[in-house]
């Protein structure tokens, strides 16, 4: 999981470049990979979710516009000292969102 808190005026942007990430994904279709971004009622904190299956190698770094969304998100931070870091989760319970 990623969370992301961008200024207000960002989040057209944000959200163009997320929608745009999603339809390259979905074109390559790349194998064992699960992902979704979230927006939160504050309405500038995002949550990107990705789920690997085992031995599956992150595909996004080799999407460009998954890396040029990446860039672009740097500048729209909130607070360019708070520069978010992946926080691994474990699935307690699910029920067709993630595979157990």
């Amino acid at each position: 999981m990623l969370r992301s808190t961008v200024k207000q005026q960002h989040v057209p942007a944000v959200e163009a470049g997320i929608n745009a990430m999603i339809a390259a994904i979905e074109e390559q279709r790349p194998n064992g990979v699960r992902y979704a971004y979230t927006r939160l009622g504050d309405g500038v904190t995002f949550l990107a979710f990705l789920e690997l299956a085992e031995g599956v190698e992150n595909p996004l770094a080799g999407i460009p516009v998954c890396q040029e969304f990446q860039q672009n998100l740097k500048n729209r931070w909130l607070d360019q000292s708070d520069i978010p870091a992946p926080e691994p989760l474990e699935i307690v319970g699910s029920y067709g969102f993630f595979e157990l």
